[in-house]
């Protein structure tokens, strides 16, 4: 037939390049399939040197001797599956490599640990504000629109109440480019307990911050900036810096994605941040973009909002929080379905993976999620 030859000799062009991808093994065409098959398998099993194959064929389990190489991957998996970026999974990832390598038992109970143990060698923290009798202190909270500063200051000045005496906490509102911010303000202050003062201009703003001079603490609620305005952050940032020392707290949405919180982070340079807050944890079931922030600025975290209620849904800053809140959902008991040479090729794989460098893969156009995880937890047809 017309074309016939051709159409024969492109297929068998496309078989013999797909099989050269596979192995130089397949590509000879004298042995039968189960033959290529035994001695891909063969060449492969010389490889493999740290797993135990329980069960026959029909069940394809695996069951890993070195029970700590399945368990980061798992870890991996969830930490990435909860919107931790690449590079930091893997960071901790090796981390936990090292701990292991020094002959360091880590038990699953205590994986939670030994990683909040790993970020505060990294510089990382919690400290919320430390209220102190006859120690005064000025803290700012800044952020977008919506963020909740309003309702998360008026939060801190009713816990300030606890520890301080009623007439110890005092508020200045800033926010006058919402409509009703100013009467949100005072219906928080009468109701909670304590003074504030309505400002429209940094000589007012002096002026409020004199009159709560005898106030141990002083909170600050700012409008929302739009963080590509230098002007209006700018003007903020003058507001703030005429006081020292001070502490500013800037207000970030959990539900927001990694980069548009790193981005954020970097056009608020204008104002000297001292700790970051997260809100709004309620509207969100991922949490490992909070820690890609927190690792990215190394700022401590002082506080996360879970809803509207005042005062009782806010709650301390913490790192061992943030860990729980990622890996709520691991099961270290999961078995892998599949092939057992075919697992322990993806666990090779991943364990390689971690002791390279990001980039090495990044440059070579071999994301690390090329090795795909979902394949260990599907049943191999």
């Amino acid at each position: 037939r017309p074309g016939h030859k051709a159409n024969v000799d492109f297929a068998k062009n496309k078989k013999e390049q797909i099989n050269s991808k596979m192995g130089t093994y397949f590509v000879n065409t004298n042995i039968s399939k189960q033959q290529k098959r035994n001695k891909y398998l063969d060449e492969r099993k010389k490889r493999i040197t740290k797993f135990k194959y329980i069960g026959g064929e029909e069940n394809r389990k695996i069951s890993i001797n070195n029970k700590n190489l399945k368990e980061l991957f798992l870890i991996y998996q969830e930490m990435v599956a909860q919107d931790l970026d690449i590079d930091n999974a893997t960071l901790l990832i090796r981390e936990l490599m090292e701990i292991q390598k020094n002959n360091a038992v880590i038990e699953t109970t205590n994986y939670k640990n030994e990683i909040t143990n790993i970020l505060y060698q990294m510089g990382l923290s919690d400290k919320k504000i430390k209220l102190q009798k006859g120690k005064k202190r000025i803290v700012a909270f800044v952020g977008k629109s919506g963020v909740g500063k309003t309702t998360t200051a008026a939060k801190i000045a009713a816990f300030g109440k606890r520890y301080l005496e009623p007439d110890e906490v005092g508020m200045v509102s800033l926010d006058d480019s919402r409509i009703g911010a100013f009467e949100q303000s005072r219906i928080y202050a009468n109701i909670i307990g304590y003074q504030v003062e309505t400002v429209t201009n940094q000589n007012e703003f002096s002026k409020a911050v004199e009159r709560l001079a005898s106030k141990n603490l002083i909170l600050i609620d700012t409008p929302g900036i739009n963080p590509k305005d230098k002007t209006q952050l700018e003007i903020i940032g003058n507001y703030l810096r005429a006081y020292n020392p001070i502490e500013i707290h800037l207000l970030m949405n959990a539900d927001n994605k990694f980069e548009d919180m790193k981005n954020a982070i970097n056009l608020f340079n204008f104002i000297p941040i001292s700790h970051l807050i997260f809100t709004k944890l309620d509207e969100t079931t991922t949490y490992g973009n909070l820690l890609g922030q927190l690792i990215h600025t190394k700022l401590p975290v002082s506080y996360f909002t879970w809803g509207p209620k005042v005062p009782e849904d806010l709650e301390n800053g913490s790192l061992i929080r943030i860990i729980e809140k990622i890996l709520k959902n691991i099961n270290f008991e999961q078995r892998f379905f599949g092939p057992p040479e075919l697992i322990a090729d993806h666990l090779n794989a991943f364990e390689e993976l971690i002791n390279e460098k990001a980039n090495y893969y990044n440059k070579n156009n071999r994301a690390i999620m090329s090795y795909d995880p979902s394949f260990l937890n599907e049943k191999c047809v």
